[in-house]
């Protein structure tokens, strides 16, 4: 891992992890608040992934352009964000961040995504043992967002992001464009040739109440606002966080966080494979995905400016992901929150970091989870796991 600077304003970072797991994995890691990855290759109690990352970028007091491949998240959950999280892959971007004043400020950025959408017209046979040349179709996401600072201690943004495939539009590089019109033009109103358009937004209070940080953040995949208050015709596949935490209260140096995060059924679906709010077949969302809800709480202690420790637990409820048949077909209302079998989940851990040197960091910690998931024959199946572990971190 390396970083630096060219002048005052062109920096540079680069970073590459080559990484095993070995004794009982995983290859895949379903509803985990962890980012997903492609393994390289290994045994079944065995494999390998990598990660690497890379920016270039140019900033001053107004303006800062950059291009890379890097995890771009968006919103203040801590346990997951309803918006866009680090839950799949990086991705290459180009952005741009503006401000434009004191009180107002703007981002734009244009990423290039996995589909995992074979495009059959563009497979062919290699020279070698008859074997396929795969070619994906093309998926890209490009996103823009208004913040506003009413007040020196308020930030209230809005903004819009868009899913497209197939090819690049030259529509959706224009960082002021209302996607949501460009789709209505490159559509056509036809939603087979149209794209997977959502809003978003968020309110942030930092010591608004002293000592507090208060938050609330909303994704809107798709409203009906006709009869939007009518349980019999509401349709929506949205979802929010809100939560705070409260620091040196009622004790110094200690802080507390609380949140609570509600996905309705269908968020994140989309019946055209290429338009689903994913990339690598990871969703790009909250890591609980649709039809979920969770509490999760949070104490956080520093006994030193270089020793901390936490304790965390959360509390979460799961619903079936539901049938395109029954989200597209069967039209409003949407069905009930949480239907189909539920799946319940605890989790309770803590750890403490001590950092000997300012590079270095060793962390020791654990969790206990307990998960119940109901079944089609009315039975539960229980499952329990304990994890304890131990890190040492050099350099990031």
């Amino acid at each position: 891992r390396f970083y630096g600077y060219i002048g005052e304003n062109v920096g540079y970072s680069f970073s590459y992890r080559d990484i095993s797991e070995g004794g009982d994995v995983r290859r895949e890691r379903p509803l985990e608040p962890e980012t997903d990855f492609a393994a390289t290759g290994g045994a079944d109690d065995a494999f390998s992934y990598s990660e690497v990352h890379t920016t270039v970028g140019y900033s001053d007091e107004h303006i800062a352009v950059a291009a890379g491949k890097e995890f771009l998240t968006w919103g203040y959950g801590q346990y997951g964000k309803v918006v866009l999280s680090n839950n799949p892959p990086s991705f290459p971007f180009v952005r741009i961040d503006l401000k434009l004043t004191d009180w107002l400020s703007f981002n734009y950025f244009h990423a290039w995504l996995i589909s995992d959408v074979a495009d059959s017209a563009e497979i062919y046979v290699s020279s070698w043992d008859n074997r396929y040349r795969t070619v994906d179709r093309e998926k890209f996401l490009a996103s823009h967002t208004l913040t506003i600072r009413p007040h020196e201690k308020i930030a209230v943004s809005l903004g819009e992001s868009i899913v497209y495939s197939d090819r690049l539009r030259v529509g959706y590089l224009f960082p002021l464009m209302f996607y949501r019109l460009a789709d209505h033009y490159y559509s056509q109103h036809d939603n087979n040739r149209g794209d997977n358009s959502q809003f978003f937004g968020a309110v942030h209070a930092r010591n608004l109440v002293p000592n507090t940080r208060l938050y609330v953040e909303t994704y809107i995949d798709e409203m009906t606002l006709s009869g939007l208050f009518d349980v019999e015709t509401a349709r929506y596949q949205a979802g929010f966080t809100v939560g705070g935490t409260a620091y040196d209260l009622p004790i110094e140096n200690l802080d507390v966080t609380f949140e609570f995060t509600k996905i309705y059924p269908f968020s994140y679906k989309h019946y055209i494979p290429t338009q689903t709010y994913e990339n690598a077949s990871a969703t790009m969302g909250h890591w609980l995905q649709s039809n979920s809800d969770m509490i999760y709480g949070k104490l956080g202690y520093s006994f030193t400016p270089t020793l901390r420790a936490e304790a965390y637990g959360y509390y979460a409820r799961k619903g079936e992901e539901g049938t395109l048949d029954r989200q597209y077909k069967l039209g409003a209302p949407n069905p009930p929150f949480l239907f189909g079998l539920r799946t319940y989940r605890s989790e309770f851990g803590g750890s403490a970091t001590w950092r000997p040197l300012y590079d270095v960091a060793i962390t020791l910690g654990g969790d206990i989870r307990d998960t119940e998931e109901e079944l089609a024959d009315g039975a539960t199946a229980t499952t329990d796991r304990i994890d304890a572990y131990a890190i040492l971190r050099y350099g990031f």
